[in-house]
């Protein structure tokens, strides 16, 4: 009781103690031990959340050009600060900046660039980018002076 150790557990310690995991209710039972654990989320652990952030409408981005589109989110993201984190690990010529934002009706706004010499299409639906919740306090803000 009182678990808060995060770890990660191998099929052996799985088997070995007849563990079964239950997403639907966030619960671990190991049969062996007579011991159901309840799991938490990021969420409910840090107070993060994550969603995916997709292109609204279907776009032609000219050649070497940046621009500010506006994308819908997989999940209401509404008020509040929010990191934008462009996806890095797909092969779009389109590429995403990481920016502060404050979704509004299920949309955010996204600047994005295409990088190629020729004019690509995005389409709607394609994921762009994934928003995670963000603690505003922790942002320090420098604001600018003249020098006498």
């Amino acid at each position: 009781d009182g678990l808060t150790t995060e770890g990660i557990l191998g099929l052996d310690f799985l088997e070995l103690h007849r563990c079964t995991v239950d997403m639907g209710n966030r619960t671990l039972l190991c049969t062996n031990a007579g011991l159901t654990v309840q799991l938490s989320s990021e969420e409910q652990q840090y107070g993060v959340r994550q969603c995916a952030v997709y292109v609204e409408e279907t776009i032609r981005v000219p050649p070497s050009c940046e621009m500010e589109i506006m994308a819908v989110s997989s999940a209401t993201a509404d008020g509040g600060s929010w990191l934008l984190e462009p996806i890095t690990t797909t092969r779009l010529p389109i590429q995403a900046a990481r920016a502060l934002v404050t979704p509004a009706n299920g949309r955010v706004p996204v600047r994005i660039m295409n990088v190629r010499t020729e004019a690509m299409t995005v389409f709607k639906g394609t994921k762009l980018a994934c928003l995670e919740t963000f603690n505003s306090s922790q942002v320090c803000s420098i604001e600018e002076t003249s020098n006498p």
